[in-house]
């Protein structure tokens, strides 16, 4: 009767920290239920979550009984996540355009992921028409969140036209595209916020966050504050209801491989031959739209960090799904050639197992789970997911931008916990184990892409091997793959100046201006020190990273300037900040060693293995890629003895501002070439004048490489940029 109060409090029912017999415990895991909301796949460990949820995600649930919204909503709930293949519906039919022969198997009363009957034809309704046309053809392949093949311009909801159109005007030509792009987004947007306003559940909906992510890539690279704004707004709410109605793992069975009660493995139900094939790959097609959905809106969130700098709003630990499938299978435009490709795709070497071995298996192939696999590759066996990426650029892209995530995290704790307050310190600030093993996890996953493309091959390979073929219409991510790998290369050396300062800032167009002003050569006694291996570990991504960069006039290269992802010219142009500062510090180099040894201070006599000094050497080598991907280049000049050093800095500033320039249907490249001249005007380099007022040359007034000089012709403005609308740039950059 005298127990004491402390030994009733120590046991709450639900403290997971209580120390509780193991057969209480054992009890309370099995009869412990699942509440699942009955208007979408959510599910709560307690019935107050689940009402509390119905009331503030489904408040006209009632209203909305009526027979046909009954059968809306499930063929919504059919759609996303993964369909039940008990279920007695007939199977959907993803049609295209033009819609291919399915055979039998098809049904006309089923409804597409991106189809609602629309009556929005006419003259607009064919100017939309183009439009997505120029989407699929120049920025879909950069970002493939929508299935092609069952996409439908004439049955697709007019929200997710209007996204579409909103980028595909940019594309198109004529007076006016600019207005109408801006007009398609606010049209867009407003017809989104009103079909989930009334049920924020129809957030779930396959084509909702897809057009809600279109429309935020606009907003984010079109160098306007306001739609910056409503972009960052887009992002925080997307955020926000994927975590409420918890998108950001899998609710059904998806996996390749599923096990029995007895430990066995089974064929999954995409293999199983008693379900007819439209109905499976309709299936794969839900479960993969609402896979790449998720990391689409990861994908964005990173790139936000990166632009202007502000801490990421997910993590890779709370994204429960498997990586992405093979491109080609989620480009595959019939039930047939997807089961087809299916069946091609290549297993591991290791895939045979006894049929009389039991055992159970780990959940592998999660995006958390692929990564510490990249990062613990010697002790760690690789996941299955990651046996090959020849055919995974989409993939490929995720995992190497979840390692740039990653080293920004580690850079910002070192900023905070072991940073000296003095003027100089290291260029590199990961600690050497650090470097090691994001170096390790990069080098890894090379380990795993296609070779043999001269334009797309991992550095150090030999032009002269076999070639092994890839696929035309995934060029694109490639490229992107590729200038993000160099770029997480180069920051595990030269970190992003934007983190290393603190410095955050609130649009593109303000970052592009304050990377560029950080990028400025400083005295020697206010930049961070350059250790001998910081200047070649650089020059070994350098080198590699400037026909990427300049790929527009590569040889062969069947990828137009137009289908780069903005994102990818905005690194493109870090990645030049950093290649400034290295020619800047080797021309200083070069031409001290030249003044002493024309002095006759150097005592030494010259060396009989090495030509050129390591600063000129270093020089020549940066210049002679210059030399090999731009066209109508001087080629004497670039090689001659005796030329001024000055001259490199000029021929690369030169070939930047030029590059940039090329970049015509976003604004950003416009913005950076902006930069770069302004640089190259106010920095005594070579025959440029000191002092000069911003200015922005079109390409054909930039001269080449080994052309010194630059004549700048008129100051910057709206008209000098290509824009002649005034929304395009921001009310803080006047």
């Amino acid at each position: 009767m005298n127990k004491p109060v402390s030994f009733k409090i120590r046991y709450f029912p639900h403290c997971i920290f209580s120390n509780k017999p193991d057969f209480y415990l054992d009890h309370e895991q099995s009869t412990r239920r699942s509440y699942q909301c009955p208007q979408c796949s959510a599910r709560f460990l307690r019935s107050d979550l689940r009402k509390r949820h119905i009331r503030n995600c489904h408040p006209l649930t009632d209203a909305q009984s009526t027979p046909t919204a009954s059968l809306w909503q499930t063929a919504l709930e059919n759609q996303l996540p993964l369909p039940s293949f008990e279920s007695t519906s007939p199977p959907v039919d993803l049609g295209s355009l033009p819609i291919p022969d399915r055979g039998a198997g098809s049904s006309d009363s089923s409804h597409p992921p991106f189809e609602i009957p629309s009556s929005s034809h006419g003259s607009s309704f064919a100017k939309e028409l183009l439009c997505s046309d120029a989407y699929f053809k120049y920025f879909h392949p950069g970002f493939p969140i929508i299935h092609k093949p069952s996409f439908n311009p004439n049955t697709c909801p007019e929200a997710l036209l209007k996204a579409i159109s909103a980028i595909g005007t940019l594309y198109a030509t004529g007076d006016g595209k600019i207005a109408h792009s801006r007009a398609s987004f606010d049209t867009g947007l407003q017809s989104l916020d009103t079909y989930i306003q009334s049920d924020p559940t129809r957030v779930q909906d396959p084509w909702v966050i897809p057009a809600y992510l279109i429309l935020e890539s606009f907003g984010m690279y079109c160098c306007d504050d306001q739609l910056f704004v409503k972009a960052q707004n887009i992002h925080r709410r997307l955020v926000d209801s994927v975590r409420e109605l918890q998108m950001t793992r899998e609710s059904q069975i998806s996996h390749a491989d599923v096990e029995s009660d007895d430990g066995r493995r089974e064929l999954s139900a995409l293999d199983d031959a008693s379900i007819p094939l439209a109905t499976r790959w309709n299936s794969f097609v839900h479960a993969e739209l609402r896979k790449r959905t998720i990391y689409c809106l990861y994908l964005l969130d990173s790139q936000f960090a990166i632009i202007c700098n502000v801490r990421p709003l997910m993590s890779a630990l709370e994204i429960k799904y498997d990586l992405p499938c093979p491109d080609e299978l989620w480009d595959a435009e019939t039930a047939e050639d997807w089961d087809v490709l299916r069946r091609q795709q290549f297993s591991s070497f290791n895939d045979q197992d006894d049929e009389n071995g039991v055992g159970g298996r780990p959940p592998q192939g999660t995006f958390y789970e692929s990564t510490q696999r990249l990062l613990h590759h010697g002790s760690r066996r690789m996941s299955s997911s990651l046996r090959l990426l020849w055919s995974s650029p989409f993939t490929a892209l995720i995992l190497v931008t979840q390692l740039q995530m990653m080293s920004r995290d580690l850079v910002h704790a070192n900023c905070l916990l072991a940073r000296p307050l003095s003027s100089q310190t290291p260029l590199s600030v990961l600690l050497d184990h650090q470097y090691g093993q994001i170096a390790q996890a990069l080098r890894n996953i090379l380990d795993l892409t296609p070779r043999g493309n001269p334009l797309y091959s991992r550095p150090g390979d030999s032009p002269v091997m076999e070639e092994v073929p890839a696929n035309p219409g995934h060029t694109a991510l490639w490229h992107s793959f590729w200038i993000m790998w160099h770029y997480t290369s180069i920051t595990l050396t030269h970190s992003d100046s934007l983190l290393v300062t603190g410095t955050v800032e609130s649009n593109l167009p303000a970052a592009i201006a304050t990377a560029g002003f950080l990028a400025k050569p400083r005295d020697k006694k206010n930049r961070d020190i350059y250790e001998d291996r910081d200047v070649f570990r650089l020059l070994n991504d350098l080198e590699p990273t400037i026909p990427e960069i300049a790929f527009t006039q590569a040889k062969d290269n069947h990828l137009p300037v137009d289908a780069e992802h903005p994102f990818t010219t905005f690194l493109g142009f870090k990645i030049c900040l950093v290649g400034w500062r290295v020619v800047r510090l080797m021309v200083g180099k070069a031409t001290g060693d030249a003044r002493a040894s024309h002095d006759g201070k150097c005592s030494s006599t010259p060396s009989t293995v090495y030509q050129h000094s390591p600063a000129e050497y270093i020089l020549r080598r940066i210049c002679s890629r210059l030399a090999t991907c731009t066209a109508n280049i001087m080629h004497d000049t670039m090689g001659s003895e005796g030329r001024p050093f000055d001259s490199y800095e000029t021929d690369y500033m030169n070939w930047a501002a030029r590059t940039f320039a090329e970049r015509k249907v976003w604004p950003v490249g416009k913005w950076q070439s902006a930069i770069i001249a302004e640089s190259l005007g106010s920095t005594p380099v070579g025959n440029a004048n000191a002092g000069v007022s911003l200015m922005v040359p079109s390409p054909s007034q930039i001269p080449s490489p080994g052309q010194c000089g630059l004549q700048l012709a008129t100051e910057l403005g709206l008209t000098d940029l290509g824009i002649s609308d005034s929304m395009w740039m921001g009310d803080g950059m006047g």
